[in-house]
């Protein structure tokens, strides 16, 4: 899944944002951009609270944007 689709099966930007302690207008450059590592925690723990089961590190990190895995 890409992070643009990890974040519409969460609940949209709003959702995701609000979960992570974020503005909204962050959650929605994430889903170009791909959500931050650093916010990963709470994207996983709001997939386990709505139990959408395909959000996990794992798909985090094979969802990531080619530019972000050229940059790492």
């Amino acid at each position: 899944m890409e992070h643009s689709e990890i974040i519409e099966a969460l609940g949209g930007p709003v959702a995701v944002a609000r979960a992570a302690g974020r503005h909204h207008s962050r959650a929605v450059r994430w889903q170009v951009e791909g959500i931050p590592a650093k916010c990963w925690p709470a994207v996983v723990n709001l997939a386990k609270a709505k139990g959408e089961h395909r959000v996990t590190y794992e798909a985090l990190e094979a969802g990531l944007p080619q530019s972000t895995e050229a940059a790492s």
